[in-house]
């Protein structure tokens, strides 16, 4: 899925691509993105696809928003509105390929997961 955001001037401010995935039971597919990232969830947006499979998670690949308009919580308000009960996004800190044994905290980056709101507010 593509998706882009416009303020009142018509202005695009954020654009991001997703694919949405099915649930697992635990042992299945932990609810969790190990190193592989992308590829991890790509497996199972094509897995779930092939096999018809309901998602209930939207997974962000590759999101771009304007500065100004960060942390408005737009990803999750959209993933809420798409009817998805959770959001994912699997992240990559720049350069983070040369230290690849370095916890993502030490980079700023804490591993978090986000639940969309269903009242479709920010949470």
């Amino acid at each position: 899925m593509t998706r882009a955001a416009l303020d009142e001037h018509g202005e695009v401010v954020a654009r991001g691509n997703s694919v949405p995935s099915a649930p697992r039971p635990p042992r299945a597919r932990p609810r969790r993105v190990a190193g592989d990232g992308w590829d991890e969830v790509l497996r199972w947006a094509l897995t779930d696809r092939d096999h018809g499979a309901r998602p209930d998670t939207v997974s962000a690949i590759d999101v771009t928003i304007r500065s100004d308009c960060l942390g408005r919580d737009a990803l999750r308000r959209n993933a809420a509105f798409l009817g998805f009960t959770e959001l994912i996004a699997p992240v990559r800190p720049p350069a983070e390929h040369h230290e690849p044994d370095t916890p993502m905290a030490e980079h700023g980056f804490p591993p978090t997961r986000g639940r969309a709101p269903t009242s479709g507010r920010a949470e």
